[in-house]
């Protein structure tokens, strides 16, 4: 799937929830996230949940819906997307978890480089004869 579309496939997945019956997905606050994030990294290590330490946590807007991480394919478009910055500790080592507001979850190796523009910036017409 390429990410851009990622928008439209969230949007049938909310009216598919409608349609049957189910109530969309509600914002979840830092505390109701906490333990998600836990258990993706008690899943990755294979160790207990309880077992690692919230080293810190904070809310934060990401610049895309991939939460800043550089995407594992395709481009992401740029849209404001609230969420939390997680850092939780096992045996001497920190991970850095994020994720949105509606519990999606995301381990970043390494944050997407800067952002070119998407189109060609416009510049002001020169006068002849200047630089």
């Amino acid at each position: 799937m390429v990410p851009i579309r990622l928008g439209l496939v969230i949007a049938a997945a909310l009216t598919a929830r409608m349609a049957a019956g189910q109530a969309p997905l509600a914002p979840k606050t830092l505390e109701q996230t906490e333990p998600l994030v836990r258990e993706a990294l008690a899943t990755l290590l294979k160790v207990p949940a309880s077992s690692l330490t919230v080293v810190d946590r904070e809310s934060r807007v990401w610049p895309d819906a991939a939460f800043g991480c550089a995407p594992q394919k395709g481009v992401f478009e740029p849209r404001p997307t609230p969420g939390y910055l997680f850092t939780l500790a096992h045996a001497g080592r920190t991970y850095e978890y994020r994720t949105d507001r509606l519990g999606h979850v995301r381990r970043c190796i390494a944050t997407a480089p800067p952002r070119k523009p998407i189109a060609p910036v416009a510049t002001a017409p020169t006068a002849p004869g200047a630089p």
